[in-house]
């Protein structure tokens, strides 16, 4: 008969194709279940105990395909950024302080030399800057809304720790900057960190009071810190070199997360400093011409 499919009339044709959607949307809503209802299924079915362990790491591992990196964070932008202003109003008037302790950085590395006390001068002040940072910002405040803060204060505090190790036992970073590739990058990336990182902010819109400065805020002092050990000699300043890299790896998915717009500066940075770093330790300190 044509038109006759066994099994199904014409005629209930309409009445398959709504049992089939019916089925359909049965099947999906098993895989849509979420996992606190099949937790509950679970515990009402009784499984016994070696079964309910392997359920349980099953859910588990299928927990964690849920979450994409965005998740992990717990603030929204808007918050992060109003830390930095609710800080700078907290400390103020340490940004005078701060932007002395910049000038100050850069007068003696001008004056050259390779002096000693130069370096134990700048070491101790980069030592410093890492550690009231961990403790004024990472621990009391970003701690309040984000879950690593404490883990954070203390990574800072680990790398205000080496500096006064380096500034005390070593003698302090040794200084002679010159017309060479590396002191020209490191020196270029200091200045940045100081002069130019602090703009980025207002630039993109938000106001003046949630401006990041070098010694009070942790992404320009970290990127500051990268060019002063490219600056300096000595295998203690390569000790100097790992957390500042990092944290700029660190932070600049945070901030590729929040969707600031500087969120590429810091991974550069770092980048920028271990591309020099490396080159100076295989193949030798690269001289511009006529030096």
């Amino acid at each position: 008969m044509p038109g006759h499919v066994p099994g199904i009339h014409v005629g209930h044709a309409p009445t398959a194709l709504l049992a089939f959607a019916s089925y359909a949307g049965a099947i999906r809503r098993c895989i849509d279940v979420p996992f606190d209802k099949a937790r509950e299924a679970r515990d009402k079915r009784g499984h016994d105990e070696r079964g309910a362990s392997r359920f349980d790491l099953m859910l588990q591992y299928l927990e964690y395909f849920q979450y994409r990196l965005k998740d992990l964070l717990h603030f929204r932008p808007s918050v992060y950024y109003r830390l930095f202003e609710l800080y700078n109003a907290d400390v103020f008037p340490a940004q005078v302080a701060a932007l002395g302790a910049g000038l100050a950085i850069l007068l003696l590395l001008l004056r050259g030399g390779g002096d000693a006390r130069q370096g134990r001068i700048v070491a101790a002040i980069l030592a410093a800057c890492w550690l009231w940072i961990a403790w004024a910002f990472h621990y009391q405040r970003l701690a309040t809304i984000h879950l690593g803060g404490p883990l954070i204060a203390a990574g800072f505090a680990l790398q205000g720790m080496l500096l006064l190790w380096v500034a005390i036992a070593r003698g302090g970073l040794a200084f002679n900057v010159s017309r060479r590739a590396s002191d020209l990058a490191g020196l270029a990336i200091f200045l940045f960190a100081v002069a130019v990182q602090p703009l980025i902010g207002p630039l993109a819109g938000r106001p003046w009071s949630q401006a990041e400065l070098f010694g009070l805020a942790p992404d320009p002092t970290a990127v500051a810190t990268l060019g002063l050990v490219l600056l300096a000699r000595g295998r203690a300043a390569r000790l100097l070199l790992a957390l500042p890299v990092v944290w700029c790896i660190v932070q600049g998915t945070t901030l590729w997360l929040l969707r600031s717009p500087d969120a590429l500066v810091l991974p550069g940075a770092a980048l920028l400093a271990l591309a020099v770093a490396f080159r100076r330790g295989g193949t030798g300190t690269a001289r511009l011409p006529g030096r």
